[in-house]
């Protein structure tokens, strides 16, 4: 009679047994369904990050963007041609300065301004923007230029500047097609791109440059550069030509000892 009790009892617990065993296979299943999403949206993102990485690596994007910044306030101007910055015409100077100046200062709140909209900028912070950008060498005569863009007043008892605090236009935006080095000199094909507004220095990077000049940088501490030169391209005259004819001269040696350069940022 014993054993007749027993069975009947491992009987019951025999089905319940059994459903607890489908429901954990359920439930397994879906929870390893979700991981396998989980991974292969990860493995997805993953794949893209890199080839966009390997895709700037190949095109020095990063680089290109970084000197596009150097040599910007040069292309603006539409700086002529100059074999070395002894040669630059004082004019030139100054325009280069105060547009390397406002592209440093986008907030002039520390500037004096005037009802017109002019802030007060010492003649001190130009010359440090003019030899950030073409170095120690550069020959500068403060005075006030005609500049189709911007007014640019001096004010020769006070030492000041009198510029707006934001142009409406910029003339040229730039884009670095082409990077060639030797050593610490680099050589630039540099496309100029059509006028935009000044606030918006990339917004046609996608069209095409309206003409290419040649410039050439000296890298003269970690991550600080001067222009030596702006050149016009020739058929016959490559990056590494232009660099080896150019960027090896006595000139490129003379900014060795600069104390500030263009800095990327």
């Amino acid at each position: 009679m014993a054993k007749q009790d027993i069975q009947p009892k491992q009987t019951e617990a025999a089905p319940e047994k059994a459903v607890e065993k489908r429901t954990f296979h359920r439930s397994a299943l879906v929870l390893g369904a979700f991981t396998l999403l989980f991974a292969l949206v990860g493995l997805v993102t993953t794949v893209v990050w890199l080839v966009g990485l390997i895709g700037n690596a190949i095109n020095n994007t990063w680089e290109k963007e970084a000197l596009a910044e150097v040599v910007q306030p040069l292309v603006i101007i539409d700086v002529p041609a100059y074999e070395s910055v002894n040669y630059l015409d004082e004019v030139e100077v100054i325009r280069a300065g105060v547009w390397q100046f406002l592209l440093d200062h986008p907030d002039t709140s520390g500037y004096q301004e005037d009802s017109f909209g002019n802030i007060t900028v010492p003649q001190s912070d130009i010359e440090a923007s003019i030899r950030q950008i073409l170095g120690e060498h550069a020959n500068i005569r403060h005075q006030s230029v005609e500049d189709s863009y911007l007014s640019i007043v001096y004010d020769e008892e006070n030492q000041v500047y009198y510029l707006p605090t934001t142009p409406s236009v910029l003339p040229y935006s730039c884009e670095v097609l082409n990077i060639s080095k030797n050593l610490d000199i680099y050589t630039l094909e540099v496309g100029y791109i059509p006028p935009g507004p000044f606030w918006d220095v990339g917004r046609h990077l996608e069209e095409e440059p309206q003409k290419v000049m040649i410039y050439t940088l000296q890298k003269v501490d970690t991550d600080q550069y001067v222009v030596l030169s702006v050149a016009f391209p020739s058929s016959e005259t490559s990056v590494s030509q232009v660099e080896t004819e150019e960027g090896l001269t006595s000139d490129t040696t003379q900014y060795n000892d600069a104390a500030t350069a263009a800095p990327v940022s």
